[in-house]
């Protein structure tokens, strides 16, 4: 096959993946676990222009819970609620399938478009990529960025192009402003750029990564005296106007927003989430490689 049909192949199994998915998300109700609550709040915010201290369908009077979650995903419900339910119903097939595409963008570069395609496909038949594909969940778009920032790296390995390692660094903070689990992107990045004793990427990477994280966390610790985020997600969820002493927090009820890097299971990173992905990704391009 010649290049133009390799691309051709790739742009419609992308087309036909966001079919597939949006006839699903479509014709279901948004309504399983998060998926009403982002939509809520995309909706909030587009009508009030204005991302409260405090979750406003949460709480009462004396009991406040902090609007300390990663702030991105709220933003793109925002966006995509200006075109109504069908708008947000879409976001999940929409990100997936660029996330897919991009991924055989980058690879067809780096290692050619016959292992770009299958990288594609493969991509596609992960657990990750079929769950967030049609659920509105956050990692359906940061799905984008850490493909966009693990892709970039690898381009950057081969060409040494600053302007990759910069891209590949800005799109791991934004990966992170979705949900702390984006930055786990790191961790095959970092580990390739210690392998290859590349002290640029060394520093580059994880400095410009806090740098774009920074203003959140530096606006959790003004309202909350508390980072929220990394190994303190759930010190400052719930805000009490009241002091209490016989009341027990127990059972499900105050179970703190997202996954904290203490409480994330590491198997169900592995097996579930990304690792063994990542780890499976990393191989493609360096298939049939000549040795010397």
């Amino acid at each position: 096959m010649r290049k133009d049909e390799y691309f051709l192949s790739s742009a419609l199994l992308s087309v036909f993946v966001f079919i597939s998915f949006s006839y699903i998300t479509l014709t279901t109700e948004l309504s399983f676990g998060d998926e009403g609550f982002y939509a809520y709040m995309g909706k909030y915010i587009a009508t009030h222009l204005y991302f409260d201290r405090y979750y406003p369908m949460l709480g009462s009077d004396v009991l406040h819970v902090s609007s300390s979650r990663p702030p991105a995903m709220f933003y793109v419900v925002a966006l995509f609620s200006l075109f109504g339910e069908v708008g947000i119903k879409i976001i999940p097939p929409l990100f997936i399938s660029l996330s897919s595409f991009l991924l055989f963008l980058f690879l067809s570069r780096i290692c050619g478009e016959e292992r770009a395609i299958i990288a594609q496909a493969f991509f596609l038949t992960f657990p990750v990529a079929v769950k967030y594909g049609n659920m509105l969940y956050p990692e359906s778009v940061m799905l984008l960025f850490t493909t966009l920032s693990f892709s970039s790296f690898l381009l950057y390995c081969k060409n040494h192009d600053k302007k990759l390692l910069l891209l590949s660094s800005i799109s791991s903070g934004v990966a992170g402003l979705f949900d702390v689990t984006g930055l786990f992107i790191l961790a095959p990045i970092l580990a390739t750029s210690v392998y290859r004793k590349d002290v640029r990427a060394i520093v580059i990477i994880p400095s410009v990564t806090l740098l774009v994280v920074l203003p959140w966390i530096l606006r959790n610790l003004s309202l909350y005296k508390s980072p929220c985020y990394f190994l303190s997600s759930s010190t400052c969820s719930i805000v009490y106007d009241v002091e209490y002493s016989n009341i027990k927090e127990e059972g499900s009820l105050f179970v703190p927003f997202g996954s904290s890097l203490a409480s994330f299971e590491i198997f169900n990173f592995l097996v579930f989430g990304f690792g063994l992905q990542i780890i499976a990704l990393l191989s493609i391009p360096f298939m049939k490689e000549k040795r010397e």
